[in-house]
């Protein structure tokens, strides 16, 4: 029987190959020369997990904007989205920059999460 805390992802890795991705976490915000306030990151790190694309037929049901792209990622990593007053981590997969914006966090409770990656970089996703 599987429990809660059996880290289910995990388990899957174990036959399903995982993919590397760049991760920045987002560390607040900083005046930059100009006096405008931005977004500050970490130092990017190298994490692995399975990135999916979302099917189009997906976008309408989940409200999705069609002239963005967007890719679950599955990970063991405590990724985090947008929220409330901050903007959440960054990823980058095949060379292009995406936003965290929304994770599903079973972290505190099996030790992964889903997040939904969202570029509006047409031209340069396959």
């Amino acid at each position: 029987m599987i429990v809660p805390g059996s880290n289910l992802l995990k388990k899957a890795f174990k036959v399903i190959a995982q993919t590397p991705v760049t991760w920045e976490v987002l560390s607040g915000t900083i005046i930059n020369d100009i006096g405008m306030e931005v977004k500050s990151y970490l130092p990017p790190a190298i994490i692995k997990g399975s990135v999916q694309p979302v099917s189009k037929d997906k976008y309408e049901q989940f409200g999705l904007d069609f002239k963005k792209v967007y890719f679950n990622f599955y990970t063991t990593n405590e990724i985090l989205g947008v929220g409330r007053d901050f903007s959440g981590d960054r990823v980058t997969y095949n060379n292009i920059q995406f936003q965290v914006t929304d994770e599903t966090e079973w972290f505190n409770l099996d030790g992964w999460n889903h997040a939904l990656l969202v570029s509006a970089d047409l031209n340069n996703v396959g």
